[in-house]
């Protein structure tokens, strides 16, 4: 009776041939796994992360079977890995700006976001402008992020931001302070 486990001289090493071959082989299989479509399928952050950001790998094609890495994060469940993908770049600006501005997002990026969205649709980017100010649950409450965003309109769009300033201040302000900036308002022009 033959043992099922067996010791096999390598043959291929005297050759050489086999041992290059299959080392081509595995480097070749290893490159197909070092992909974004394999980092979105089992959520691996970091290899997302230096695929993506540092060496400038794109999330928006699809693979050779057709499937684009969010598909493949979503198929998955791997919710942080389809979260990553989407903030990082879904090829749309009014969603580049919603996702990529929160708390503590630098100004510059708030203004480079919102003139990209805004030369794509302006009305959207408006109001995503007053989604980043709401407080009481209605919005990000993210107000630095406002406040860079209302600099960047008072440069690029003046009258659009003075037009809009009463639904800002509802987005900014609690009732009890909007009454209250309300009264100052009417006062500093009433005299």
């Amino acid at each position: 009776m033959a043992s099922e486990i067996k010791v096999l001289e390598d043959t291929t090493a005297a050759t050489g041939v086999g041992v290059a071959a299959m080392g081509e082989a595995d480097a070749a299989e290893e490159s197909l796994k070092d992909d974004v479509y394999t980092g979105a399928a089992y959520g691996d952050l970091e290899k997302l992360h230096r695929l993506v950001e540092r060496e400038g790998r794109a999330v928006k094609e699809p693979d050779g079977l057709g499937y684009h890495a969010l598909q493949w994060a979503a198929l998955n469940n791997r919710v942080a890995a389809a979260q990553y993908i989407v903030e990082y770049e879904s090829g749309n600006p009014i969603l580049d700006f919603f996702f990529q501005v929160v708390p503590n997002t630098p100004p510059g990026r708030v203004h480079e976001l919102l003139a990209t969205a805004w030369a794509h649709d302006p009305l959207t980017t408006l109001k995503l402008v007053c989604n980043l100010c709401g407080v009481r649950g209605t919005g990000k409450s993210d107000k630095e992020g406002f406040y860079a965003a209302a600099l960047w309109m008072h440069a690029e769009h003046p009258k659009t931001l003075a037009y809009n300033v009463a639904a800002a201040m509802l987005c900014v302000c609690t009732p009890t302070k909007l009454s209250r900036a309300t009264a100052l308002f009417s006062l500093q022009f009433a005299s």
